[in-house]
C-alpha cells in the first residue's frame, strides 16, 4: 500500500467516523428546521466526499472494494423498486427529493446505500468495527445526558 491509498484510506475512516460523532450534534439556527437540515445537507455532503475518495481508493486498491453479499443485493434491488415507486408517485418529484422539513425522499436512500457501501468496505477488521459501536454509544450516552439535562431545566 503506498503512502497515497493510506493518506486515503485514513481521510475516508475520519468520514465515516464523523458522520455519527458529529452530525447528532449539529444544529443550524441560520436554516430554517435548525435540527433536521442541517443534519441532512451534512450528511449528503460528507456521504458524498467520502464516496468519491473511497471510488478512488478501489481504483488503486482491490481489497476495498465491497464483497458480495445477498444484503448488498437485497439493498440495491431495494433501491430498484424505490425509483420505480417514486418514478409512479403521485408526486414523483416530491418523492424523489420530499422536502427541507423531512429531508428524505430518493435522493437520501441512495445517499444511505453509499455510506453503507463505504462502511462495509473501508470499515474491514474487527477492531475498527469495535471503534465505530463505542464511537456510536458514545455519543449516544453524550446526547442523552445533553437530553436529561434539558428535562431537568439546567441547560437549553
Amino acid at each position: 500500500m503506498t503512502s497515497g491509498d493510506k493518506f486515503l484510506r485514513w481521510v475516508v475512516l475520519i468520514g465515516v467516523f464523523a458522520i455519527p460523532a458529529v452530525i447528532p450534534f449539529l444544529v443550524t439556527s441560520s436554516l430554517f428546521f435548525p435540527f433536521i437540515t442541517g443534519k441532512g445537507f451534512t450528511f449528503r455532503i460528507i456521504t458524498e466526499i467520502v464516496f468519491v475518495l473511497w471510488f478512488v481508493l478501489t481504483l488503486r486498491d482491490k481489497n476495498y472494494r465491497p464483497k458480495k453479499s445477498w444484503i448488498v443485493y437485497a439493498i440495491g434491488a431495494f433501491l430498484g423498486v424505490m425509483l420505480l415507486a417514486d418514478a409512479f408517485a403521485e408526486n414523483p418529484l416530491k418523492a424523489f427529493w420530499s422536502n427541507y422539513e423531512r429531508m428524505e425522499g430518493y435522493v437520501t436512500l441512495v445517499h444511505l446505500a453509499l455510506y453503507f457501501t463505504v462502511l462495509g468496505s473501508i470499515v474491514n477488521t474487527e477492531k475498527l468495527w469495535r471503534y465505530f459501536f463505542r464511537l456510536n454509544i458514545l455519543a449516544s450516552f453524550v446526547m442523552s445526558c445533553y437530553g436529561l439535562l434539558q428535562l431537568a431545566g439546567k441547560i437549553t
